[in-house]
């Protein structure tokens, strides 16, 4: 799988739209990552396919799922309304 694609393509996308190399997109993308990771060992150690088996580290799992979900979530909103912004600036004529 290529885990960086989705990064290089809004890294990009938003080097193209601001012009400069906007901060923030590897926080976005390690957020992102971590919501993987985290879920997809919840659903292994709900199946019973995980190392430890031990069905008590559900909510530690789906805590830092929750936790990673929202600040993806944040930080994706911001990356969206500064691409949005900075081409509606672009677009928009001057007076």
């Amino acid at each position: 799988m290529l885990w960086w694609f989705p990064y290089q393509v809004v890294r990009d996308v938003r080097t193209a739209a601001q012009g400069t190399q906007a901060r923030g997109t590897g926080l976005w993308w390690a957020c992102w990552l971590v919501l993987l990771v985290s879920t997809n060992q919840s659903a292994m150690t709900a199946l019973g396919w995980s190392v430890s088996r031990d069905p008590g580290q559900l909510p530690l799992f789906e805590a830092v799922a929750t936790v990673a979900t929202v600040a993806a979530a944040v930080l994706w909103a911001r990356i969206v309304l500064g691409v949005t912004r900075s081409l509606t600036a672009r677009t928009t004529p001057a007076d």
